[in-house]
């Protein structure tokens, strides 16, 4: 597929906004592969969209790359690989592929984290 408006594709097939992706100019429409949210994170950007993790370079994905703790992955601001089984690091979200709500909250049926009797 191509990149979303904006983006550019890199030589490896990856969306983004950096050199190494304007340089290999292949596409820049569509929509991004599926480990790849498109987003920046980091302390100037914030958290990556739920069930991404956020690279040392501070992009949001899921690949090794980004999910890795030994490669730089900032559990500060999405999910790590030794986190994406546990507690997850969205505050609102649980279940398979977000992982337990934070300690004092229940996961609903529908995969909502809350202290109400729908939550618990």
């Amino acid at each position: 597929g191509d990149c979303e408006s904006g983006y550019c594709c890199s030589k490896y097939g990856w969306c983004g906004k950096s050199d190494d992706h304007s340089f290999a100019l292949i596409s820049t429409v569509s929509a991004a592969p599926s480990t790849y949210s498109g987003d920046r994170c980091g302390p100037e950007y914030g958290d990556c969209e739920s069930g991404y993790c956020c690279s040392e370079y501070g992009w949001c994905g899921t690949s090794e790359d980004h999910c890795s703790i030994s490669k730089g992955c900032q559990p500060e601001y999405g999910i790590c690989d030794q986190q994406q089984s546990n507690v997850s690091t969205n505050r609102d979200r649980c279940g398979p592929g977000y992982g337990e709500c934070y300690s004092g909250y229940c996961c609903s049926k529908y995969g909502w984290c809350g202290k109400s009797d729908d939550h618990c």
